[in-house]
């Protein structure tokens, strides 16, 4: 396989093709879905009818507002089947939480592991790790 220089530069400017697989029955974890590429990509998971869709955040109060968002603009009439669960990625207790909690679904079929922490600072979590 040979790299092309114009190929790749032809290849920025494609669409990506849109997945609209239905996913009833199924269950989806999206982390960081109350901003940025995790809300957009909860929200199209949204369209796709899953079972549950799981908003794992760090804020409840932000999720919540996001999921109400979502629900709007896809105009979701199920609202029951979106959730918000805190998840604080800077935080070991956070995440044992959470994994815990998701062991008690009766399955899991997609994670999208989308949250992060990146700041201009140096920071330490309450773990006495550094925040990135």
């Amino acid at each position: 396989m040979s790299f092309s220089i114009t190929q790749w530069v032809s290849d920025q400017f494609s669409d990506l093709p849109l997945i609209n697989e239905n996913l009833e029955g199924r269950i989806v974890v999206v982390t960081g879905a109350n901003t940025g590429v995790g809300f957009e990509c909860a929200k199209h998971f949204l369209r796709m009818n899953p079972a549950k869709l799981i908003l794992a955040v760090r804020s409840i109060e932000k999720g919540q507002a996001a999921a109400l968002r979502m629900i709007d603009e896809t105009r979701e009439t199920r609202s029951d089947i979106v959730e918000v669960w805190q998840l604080d990625m800077a935080s070991f207790a956070s995440v044992q939480s959470f994994a815990q909690r998701v062991e008690t679904l009766p399955r899991l079929d997609l994670a999208v592991l989308n949250s992060g922490v990146s700041t201009n600072a140096w920071e330490i979590t309450g773990d006495g790790y550094e925040v990135t």
